[in-house]
């Protein structure tokens, strides 16, 4: 059993911030006589009562959780009860296991209430993130139409304006189907997520790119969509439109399209060789 509060540990109830601190400390219930302890069983029990009222205010959010942590604590109110009979070091024991219990549930209640907190705010960040890559692009498709840049290639990279933005809106629509559809269950995801959803337009972008060379070096064809004629293939560009926003749009599209790709290259690996003698 700790004794240590925790600072980080608080519960927002109302406009105030409860720390964790019971009426009595471990160390002292050893030394305390009988009438003291009797004292004690009172005060935890009080303690266990003002959780009760913690926990329907500030997990109605989640009535499952409030249950699973009520009875809990009705569980260390029942140990308090049965170890009253017994004797005092019986007693003692038991204290100091509701005391750990009680301080358990105030740290389930605090983490909770930090991970609402961190999820909530991303209700405003992935709309955010969007609406700056939405401006990104709407800037982008205009300068493109007025100086006529749509088919041109992109210097020193060349890759099309064209596969550059629909590489883009695929990551844009992939951020708001995950903002539609994924749903966080642990604190830890919060700050993962962030980092995705800032690097996912980036990650994108370079798969849509990726997947272009791959398309025009030939490495990779799509029968129907591609035009043949006497010297070389000409590829359709809705193909490559459409491969560029598959790309950025998901992860496992990109993937299978490498494998694809791997599929088709001879294999540079030793092969082994079988011992007809064995």
């Amino acid at each position: 059993m700790t004794e240590q509060q925790n600072d980080g540990m608080t519960i927002q109830r109302g406009t105030s911030r409860i720390k964790f601190r019971t009426p009595v400390l471990s160390r002292e219930l050893s030394r305390m006589p009988a009438d003291k302890l009797l004292e004690a069983v009172d005060q935890l029990q009080g303690l266990i009562a003002d959780y009760c009222g913690i926990l329907a205010e500030a997990l109605y959010f989640d009535p499952k959780l409030q249950a699973k942590l009520f009875a809990r604590l009705q569980a260390a109110r029942k140990d308090i009860a049965d170890a009253e009979s017994k004797d005092s070091r019986n007693l003692v024991v038991t204290l100091n296991q509701v005391i750990f219990e009680v301080h358990r549930v105030h740290a389930r209640i605090s983490k909770e209430q930090e991970f609402i907190n961190k999820s909530g705010s991303l209700r405003w960040i992935s709309p955010s993130i969007v609406l700056v890559y939405m401006v990104i692009i709407i800037v982008v498709i205009i300068l493109g139409w007025e100086s006529n840049l749509g088919s041109t290639e992109m210097p020193v990279i060349g890759i099309p304006l064209t596969v550059l933005v629909w590489s883009l809106i695929g990551s844009v629509a992939a951020i708001l189907y995950r903002f539609y559809t994924y749903r966080l269950r642990e604190l830890s995801q919060v700050s993962l997520e962030i980092s995705w959803l800032i690097a996912r337009p980036l990650t994108g972008v370079i798969m849509g790119m990726v997947s272009y060379v791959i398309i025009v070096a030939g490495l990779l064809v799509f029968g129907n969509a591609t035009q043949s004629t006497i010297d070389t293939p000409v590829i359709r560009p809705q193909l490559l439109w459409a491969v560029a926003f598959l790309a950025g749009f998901s992860d496992k599209f990109f993937e299978g399209f490498i494998r694809a790709l791997l599929s088709k290259l001879p294999d540079l690996a030793p092969k082994s060789t079988s011992n007809d003698d064995a």
